[in-house]
């Protein structure tokens, strides 16, 4: 009997042991998954923050991308304003002294037009007393200014108006023919007398158009509508010359 319970405490002993250790084994399990939980956990923070920190780069240097282009767009646009300014501005310029030289040409063109007028004039029977450059019509009861004539030749029983350009185009004789339509209103004293109209040029606009599309050459058109056509200067001599035929017969208007 003895024996017996001395084996019985022994057993007890060693299966108290055995939950023991089987204890501590499961405490040591347990803080090793812990243990593993809070690495994964780090881990995890870790990746966050990484991704976090990723993502951040990943904007700023998008947004400073967006920033540069931009500014490079804003630098284009502003350098695209300042040549379309200098453009504007050397137009300008060119226009300007384009028509200075122009305007010196045009009145350098009437002064020879009208050293030549009364000879040529003559040369087609009309007597001239004078020529009379720039002259301004104006509206009888207003006398605000209602057209411009380059050259005006006169005798006592009527005048002859020129219209002077170097490159005599079809639209310049439909414009003269209009002003010269307003010629007896602005100089009533001409009611009862003859009133020609004539167009000098050095050249005439090559493939021109007439207002309904259709070729046509100006100077034809001038001899179409009765003025008479100088070239000037024609010829050898350099001087004016009336390319009319011979025994036309310029119109009244």
């Amino acid at each position: 009997m003895a024996e017996s319970r001395e084996a019985k405490e022994e057993m007890k002993k060693e299966m108290k042991e055995e939950r023991r250790r089987t204890e501590e084994e499961r405490r040591r399990t347990e803080e090793e998954r812990r243990k593993i939980e809070e690495e994964r956990r780090r881990i995890e923070e870790e990746r966050r923050k990484t991704e976090e920190e990723e993502r951040r780069k990943a904007e700023e240097e998008m947004k400073e991308e967006r920033r540069k282009t931009e500014e490079s767009w804003r630098r284009l646009q502003e350098a695209e304003r300042r040549t379309q300014e200098s453009l504007r501005t050397l137009r300008d310029d060119m226009n300007d002294a384009t028509g200075e030289f122009d305007n010196k040409w045009g009145r350098f063109l009437e002064r020879l037009v009208e050293g030549d007028l009364t000879g040529l004039l003559a040369g087609r029977g009309i007597p001239v007393d004078s020529v009379e450059p720039r002259v301004v019509g104006r509206a009888p009861r207003t006398l605000a200014p209602v057209a411009e004539y380059d050259l005006v030749a006169t005798n006592g029983d009527g005048a002859v108006v020129v219209e002077v350009k170097t490159t005599l185009r079809v639209k310049d004789v439909r414009k003269f023919l209009g002003r010269l339509g307003k010629f007896r209103s602005c100089f009533p004293e001409y009611a009862g007398k003859s009133v020609h109209g004539a167009v000098a040029c050095m050249e005439t606009r090559k493939k021109d158009l007439d207002k309904d599309g259709s070729p046509m050459d100006a100077a034809e058109l001038a001899e179409k509508e009765g003025l008479l056509v100088v070239r000037a200067p024609g010829g050898d001599s350099g001087a004016s010359v009336v390319v009319n035929p011979e025994g036309f017969k310029p119109r009244e208007f």
